[in-house]
């Protein structure tokens, strides 16, 4: 009897997207509604943060240049110097944001996944692999650049949760709801590039709104990450309470 090799977790994940990729995850359409800055508030209470977010995930605005399915392969366009280029995105990647998602909503570390709350992030990358692998790119091949820190399975992801959350009163206090200080408290998640959904949290005393830019000083800070944001027509699924939900994936921001 012929024994067939065993399939990884992130083999499994990659085949049961790609299975309906090609009805859902397509590129931006010429008539495409695209998110922008003016669709969000800042200093918002977290009902507000829900409800709007309620919104956007059945409105006809998605996240511009998201990524799609192409080839074969899950990719999202990025402007790199005046040209469009594709950074190919590996299932480990995936199936990780994925697990951040999952595991920051479970934990109540998160309650949207929309700009306002868990939308965008950025990186901590092992100081070693930027100095040797990742600085020796030229800089027009911004694109190459991408693609080999996102499939760098020792990347650190950062997100800042409770993006626009209002959670101090004028003085700086904090406000007096117990979910607001949880919010306040855990709003600096460190997710491994790994596959394994492992969440980390940073606290940083000395800054107003807890936002925290420092990992380890083995690693490198890098400030221009990925964005997501929920809606029922996006690429990647994920899970929550029992129900599945879908979620977008870009690299040019809102």
């Amino acid at each position: 009897m012929k024994i067939r090799p065993a399939v990884s977790a992130v083999a499994l994940l990659l085949l049961s997207l790609a299975a309906g990729a090609e009805r859902r995850c397509l590129p931006d359409g010429p008539d495409e509604q695209i998110l922008r800055e003016s669709d969000f508030r800042w200093n918002i209470d977290l009902e507000e943060i829900k409800a709007r977010a309620q919104e956007l995930y059945i409105s006809p605005k998605r996240l511009i240049r998201k990524a799609y399915f192409k080839n074969g392969n899950f990719v999202i366009p990025i402007d790199s110097f005046g040209s469009v280029r594709d950074v190919r995105l590996t299932s480990t990647f995936i199936k990780s944001v994925t697990l951040h998602v999952e595991e920051g909503l479970k934990r109540r570390y998160v309650d949207a996944i929309t700009f306002s709350d868990m939308g965008h992030s950025h990186f901590f990358i092992p100081q070693k692999f930027y100095d040797e692998v990742l600085s020796p790119i030229p800089i027009p091949e911004k694109h190459v650049f991408y693609e080999t820190m996102l499939a760098h399975e020792g990347l650190k992801v950062l997100y800042h949760t409770a993006e626009q959350l209002k959670m101090t009163d004028d003085a700086g206090q904090l406000l007096p709801n117990r979910h607001t200080q949880w919010r306040f408290f855990t709003r600096n998640l460190v997710g491994d590039n790994g596959g394994l959904g492992k969440l980390e949290l940073l606290h940083n005393e000395e800054h107003r709104h807890n936002t925290a830019s420092t990992y380890d000083p083995d690693y490198r800070y890098w400030g221009g990450g990925f964005y997501i944001s929920a809606h029922a027509d996006g690429c990647f699924p994920f899970q929550h309470n029992g129900k599945t939900y879908y979620f977008d994936l870009n690299l040019d921001g809102i």
